[in-house]
């Protein structure tokens, strides 16, 4: 990042591809759609699943079309190039690690498709920024991800919060995202769940609930469990991936943003990375799929 900064600052320099490892992309991509503030340049994170050194290699051609994109399409946005898709960053999740088509941004289109001609989602794009552009680096990344499983013990999350506890008042701020069932489901009559968050919440850990299904979104008004967690204060992560979740925390808590003002904005839709929803239940993406507008990029073929 700080070899990235003044770059980002630079009048000259307009576009920029970042290549890196695959096992950890998404984390990047999340992370820095969020620290990149009032982005106005397109930056196009790529890497390889095959090692360039071998003649099948994919890192070739996803260096090539990482370097065609960011000379030609105008997206003022974080991406992810990969197997001839351009993919939101914070939307992005890697979903194969056996295979080349490793990426996926399962509740969001993709931006853009590349083959014998680049097909753009136009609509899809998000905004120009009006402010000045700004990075801020001052994560703050003491989270912990719990993954339920039927049958879990409480005892290993009490640990973790009854330190939280022994470590106050010189203690940073925690929290916590719970991978739940289906919508957003946990068991009902294993009190011990809702009383370990309840026992969290009451230690000033903040407290998410995600899903554990890589396709929708959560919805904690769907069973009882849910509801309880709602009128407890938990953060609903909506349709947000795990690895956006995870940094949107970070970067919302290293600015300092704690108890319902962190839950307000965790809630808001900040860089495109959840489907805004309406009275109906309907989102963003479903009320502008008739609208968006398919280009076709010609002029990178003359590269």
């Amino acid at each position: 990042m700080s070899l990235l900064r003044p770059s980002l600052t630079s009048v000259v320099m307009r576009r920029f591809v970042v290549l890196q490892g695959t096992d950890t992309m998404a984390y990047t991509a999340s992370a820095l759609s969020f620290m990149l503030e009032s982005l106005g340049k397109l930056v196009v994170i790529s890497g390889a699943m095959i090692p360039l050194h071998f003649p099948h290699s994919d890192a070739r051609r996803n260096l090539i079309m990482s370097v065609l994109c960011a000379a030609s399409l105008e997206i003022p946005e974080v991406c992810i190039y990969s197997n001839d898709k351009l993919l939101r960053g914070n939307r992005t999740t890697k979903t194969f690690n056996m295979a080349v088509d490793a990426f996926h941004s399962p509740n969001h289109p993709v931006l853009a498709l590349t083959g014998v001609e680049t097909i753009l989602e136009h609509g899809l794009i998000l905004p120009y920024p009006r402010r000045r552009f700004s990075a801020f680096t001052k994560l703050h990344t003491n989270i912990c991800v719990f993954h339920l499983v039927p049958g879990f013990d409480d005892d290993c999350i009490t640990a973790y919060i009854e330190k939280h506890k022994r470590d106050q008042p010189g203690a940073s701020a925690k929290a916590m995202v719970f991978a739940l069932y289906g919508t957003g489901n946990a068991p009902l009559k294993k009190d011990g769940f809702l009383q370990v968050i309840q026992h969290a919440l009451d230690a000033n850990i903040a407290v998410c609930v995600t899903t554990q299904c890589l396709h929708g979104r959560t919805q904690l008004d769907t069973y009882a469990t849910g509801i309880k967690l709602l009128q407890m204060g938990v953060i609903t992560s909506y349709d947000m991936t795990i690895e956006s979740c995870v940094t949107k925390l970070a970067y919302l808590m290293g600015k300092g943003y704690r108890g319902p003002d962190l839950k307000l904005n965790m809630e808001t839709d900040l860089r495109g990375e959840l489907s805004v929803l309406d009275v109906t239940g309907e989102t963003d993406l479903t009320r502008s799929s008739s609208l968006t507008q398919k280009k076709v990029v010609k002029r990178m073929l003359s590269h």
